[in-house]
């Protein structure tokens, strides 16, 4: 079964992987914001895409590793087990998409709003719809992804059913 993090570790750990998982999800509410701010706003629109590209290079990116990282290991050193229960198995695929998805449509979406409204104050570009629903999507990612630490629904996979199972037969 591995081997388990004693408390003060797993006490920190958790700790950082909710810090950095509300980081990241305040960054996607930003993102939300200034996505808005820009389709709205013609005389802030470059300003709020500046913005948006300094905050997913500074923050969006290393909260979003962070986010991964700290949630394997919280997994993998607990009870809970990384492929043993539904709900992480669900978060860890909600979490590896909005890594890969971030870092391969937000991101372009932003650099490419960034690009066709420097020096223009004209219609917002296509993007900034785009980056609304991008947004979006993410916060529900990252609400969904809370509710289910919070609720931990579905029991477990079929291999933390095996690991029971096995581990209740005794050796003979």
């Amino acid at each position: 079964m591995g081997r388990r993090l004693r408390r003060p570790a797993r006490t920190a750990l958790l700790t950082l992987h909710v810090i950095v998982s509300v980081g990241w999800n305040g960054v996607a509410f930003a993102q939300l914001a200034l996505a808005s701010t820009a389709a709205a706003d013609a005389n802030l629109r470059h300003a709020a895409y500046e913005l948006m590209h300094v905050i997913d290079r500074t923050l969006d990116i290393p909260l979003a590793l962070l986010t991964l990282i700290t949630g394997i290991v919280m997994s993998v050193g607990t009870k809970w087990g990384l492929l043993r229960h539904w709900w992480i198995v669900a978060k860890l695929a909600i979490t590896v998409v909005a890594v890969i998805s971030g870092g391969a449509v937000v991101r372009t979406l932003i650099v490419s709003a960034d690009h066709a409204t420097r020096g223009a104050t004209t219609a917002a570009p296509t993007q900034a719809i785009a980056l609304i629903v991008c947004a979006c999507a993410m916060n529900v990612l990252f609400i969904t992804a809370t509710v289910l630490s919070t609720a931990k629904p579905w029991g477990r996979t079929p291999r933390g059913t095996r690991e029971i199972t096995t581990a209740l037969v005794p050796a003979g």
